[in-house]
């Protein structure tokens, strides 16, 4: 649980106690209204901690060779990030724009059934790589990124 979370449920239960007891009811909603901030400054501060360092700059060509060289020698999507200081919906993208990905797309435009779904967070949390799960799920890798956002796995 993060920080953030936590202030919020603590702010929550400060609710509660408002709503129960009249007496000390201006004095806890302000309390919570406070942790409410400070809740939104942690989740900030977490959000930013996260984003990787170039995540907002420009590809260089040079980077760009670098990316496409790492791709020919089959790093993962995992290891070209931490090269590149980028998410990895930023590497699979910039892959794209290179013309290098060769996804098995088979299920491309097909919507997604629970049982897919709970399957993919499992194979996340098992953490296998993301070429593992788009080869298992015959979807591109950008299509595991959204769904793995979409589900709030990942940043």
């Amino acid at each position: 649980m993060s920080d953030a979370q936590s202030v919020i449920d603590i702010k929550n239960a400060l609710n509660a106690l408002a709503a129960k007891d009249g007496k000390d009811k201006k004095s806890l909603l302000a309390a919570a209204a406070y942790l409410e901030e400070y809740a939104a400054m942690l989740r900030a501060a977490e959000e930013a901690a996260m984003k990787p360092e170039n995540g907002n700059t420009r590809w260089t060509e040079e980077e760009e060779r670098v990316l496409a060289a790492e791709y020919a020698r089959g790093l993962s999507v995992a290891d070209m990030c931490a090269a590149h200081a980028r998410t990895a919906s930023g590497i699979v993208s910039r892959l794209g724009k290179l013309g290098l990905l060769k996804e098995d797309d088979s299920n491309g435009k097909k919507h997604w059934t629970e049982k897919e779904e709970l399957q993919l967070a499992a194979e996340y949390e098992a953490q296998l790589s993301l070429e593992e799960m788009a080869a298992r799920h015959k979807r591109s890798m950008s299509g595991i990124l959204g769904r793995l956002s979409k589900l709030n796995l990942t940043e």
